[in-house]
């Protein structure tokens, strides 16, 4: 180990940690896994009730953590010569449908994967018909009507802002270029390769039996989120057994996936906050110690989830929760993975 890397935590006191996260939240659990060198460390607590604990594999919402996998469908595919990372949008688009542009500056795949597209974080024409399932009846007519009329208020690839309809789109359009749906792409060139059986959009009826049920900010009873056309943005169903594959394969350069990590981290671009780097699809930061961070959290309106992985220790940590109650994931991570201090715990009302 780096002589720099201070020691982490032992199984109990994260237990210690997620006990306390969990105290006066009734039917939310927390699954940890914690990869090191010597090993993986997987710890569940909750929920409260009659029912199963939590463990290994129960399935969770990962939301936004889709964002990375999408990231790294398009670095595969760039790195096979199927698609071009500046190609424009527009050529994957149906016929006669059409992207925003502005001053004569088209949207690129990377402007896509980097939040540089200059698109909104969410179009302004979604029906909101389920509001407990929001992305549900957001139907590709609607996406491609949005494209057609929207006004950039700046060029591409100039500044950073976060957005779930840029990256639904960039899984739309890899789909679309090579001829299959979302859910293949990531079946063939991600969760096949790596063994990871439970990594998800539509669950089988024994995955189902293992899906969480989510819970909203007041710990009422939250719906599952669907994504029927901008799946790239939060889709993905996942277990912490599997994401820990996932990480473990994300630190390994000769994994399946290691090109195409090293592509999706090689160029970062400001985010505008001082702090912290884009990656394709990663946020690319920095550790206490001076160390190479990547990191993505994820929310749905049942779920929340965070990973950080440190390469130069070859150490990373996933957290999922079946709930959407503030604080959530994000500072367990941090505390678990590079000691940072955790918030205080608001018990929902």
């Amino acid at each position: 180990m780096p002589a720099w890397a201070h020691d982490l935590p032992s199984g109990a006191q994260i237990t210690a940690s997620l006990e306390e996260r969990l105290a006066g939240r009734d039917g939310e659990g927390l699954v940890v896994a914690l990869l090191e060198p010597a090993g993986t460390q997987i710890i569940a607590r909750g929920p409260e009730g009659d029912g199963p604990g939590f463990d290994g594999r129960t399935i969770f919402e990962l939301g936004s953590l889709t964002k990375v996998f999408t990231a790294l469908i398009l670095a595969d595919m760039v790195l096979k010569g199927q698609v071009s990372l500046d190609d424009p949008a527009q050529h994957y688009l149906p016929p006669g449908a059409r992207m925003p542009e502005r001053h004569g500056r088209a949207i690129s795949l990377r402007d896509l994967a980097m939040h540089l597209s200059g698109l909104p974080r969410l179009p302004d024409n979604m029906p909101f018909g389920r509001p407990e399932d929001p992305y549900s009846d957001y139907g590709e007519a609607l996406l491609l009507d949005f494209l057609g009329r929207y006004q950039l208020p700046r060029d591409p690839g100039k500044s950073y802002e976060y957005s779930n309809l840029g990256f639904g789109l960039l899984g739309y359009l890899l789909a679309r270029a090579a001829r299959s749906d979302y859910a293949s792409l990531l079946a063939q060139r991600i969760t096949g390769p790596l063994g990871m059986h439970d990594t998800v959009i539509t669950l089988s009826p024994e995955q189902q039996a293992r899906f969480a049920q989510g819970h909203d900010a007041a710990m009422h009873p939250a719906a599952p989120w669907t994504f029927p056309t901008l799946a790239g943005a939060g889709a993905i169903r996942s277990t912490a057994e599997d994401m820990a594959i996932f990480l473990r394969a994300a630190m390994d350069g000769k994994s399946a996936i290691g090109p195409a990590m090293r592509l999706a981290t090689a160029s970062p671009h400001a985010m505008g906050d001082g702090r912290n780097r884009a990656g394709l699809g990663w946020v690319i930061g920095r550790s206490p110690e001076g160390q190479r961070l990547l990191f993505h959290d994820g929310g749905t309106g049942g779920f929340r989830t965070s990973m950080i992985v440190e390469p130069a220790s070859q150490r990373a940590v996933v957290v999922l929760a079946n709930a959407a109650a503030e604080p959530s994931t994000p500072d367990l991570a941090s505390h678990i993975l590079l000691g940072a201090p955790l918030l205080r715990a608001r018990q929902a009302s």
